[in-house]
């Protein structure tokens, strides 16, 4: 089970937050045990609290900065936004609601959600060097941010707040694969696990954005070349259909 970071800050961490799965959103510690002030001489102690857990850290720093953009860029930022990876009908309901509310931002208030993103990759670094775990994850969907992009969002943002290449691929590999209990299975390549992995000519460690344009992508033992994924994204796109997305948001109820 995960959980916001909201739970750390009401109860005692320790008997409030062992067993969870994960905790997401570390601008709940920005909002909650710092009571919205910029206090990083706070951070360690925080930190040392939460290491205690056990518990991983998911930073999501995409979602804050998604937000961040709206506000600051507005439209300009949001007629950016690939508009074939989200649902027609989430959009529909973002735009009249959140992403609404951060294009209306004042310029005051969109200097301090810069400012606050900045704090968040701070936070990150913090707990990172603190030796709490932390995974990858973007809350794609929220305010736009597109499926799939966003997490290469994350990854960046993850890199950009200090943490070295290793650290971030471990985020989005072995440390997930721990989380779910499912490190014997999946999270690295090796004999006996899924065949499931992104290959590439290059290094990641070398350079991240690699990752963003694989040469193969290996799904249950099948190998899709880079060809394969164009026309694999390009059919997906092609093929939508709202009557299919409210079928899929029917059967999730």
């Amino acid at each position: 089970m995960a959980a916001c970071l909201c739970v750390f800050y009401h109860t005692a961490a320790d008997a409030a937050l062992r067993g969870l799965q994960s905790l997401e959103h570390v601008e709940d510690i920005y909002q909650g045990p710092l009571n919205y002030e910029f206090a990083p001489e706070r951070l360690p102690a925080i930190a040392h609290e939460l290491s205690e857990t056990q518990v991983p850290v998911t930073p999501t720093l995409n979602a804050f900065y998604q937000l961040t953009m709206l506000s600051v860029e507005k439209e300009l930022f949001l007629e950016s936004i690939p508009t074939d990876y989200t649902s027609s009908i989430i959009a529909f309901e973002e735009k009249r609601n959140q992403v609404k509310r951060w294009l209306a931002s004042t310029e005051s208030m969109a200097t301090h959600n810069q400012k606050t993103l900045k704090f968040l990759q701070l936070v990150t670094r913090v707990f990172n060097d603190s030796g709490i775990t932390m995974l990858v994850g973007s809350d794609s969907g929220v305010l736009l941010s597109p499926h799939g992009l966003a997490t290469h969002n994350e990854i960046r943002l993850m890199h950009d707040a200090g943490l070295s290449t290793f650290e971030v691929l471990a985020a989005a590999t072995v440390n997930p694969a721990k989380a779910l209990e499912l490190e014997n299975r999946i999270g690295k390549v090796s004999e006996g696990f899924d065949a499931d992995f992104i290959f590439s000519l290059t290094s990641p460690i070398d350079d991240l954005r690699v990752l963003e344009e694989p040469d193969a992508v290996i799904k249950h033992g099948v190998w899709y070349s880079k060809q394969d994924l164009t026309d694999i994204r390009r059919s997906a796109i092609a093929s939508r259909s709202i009557w299919q997305e409210l079928w899929t948001l029917w059967d999730a109820l």
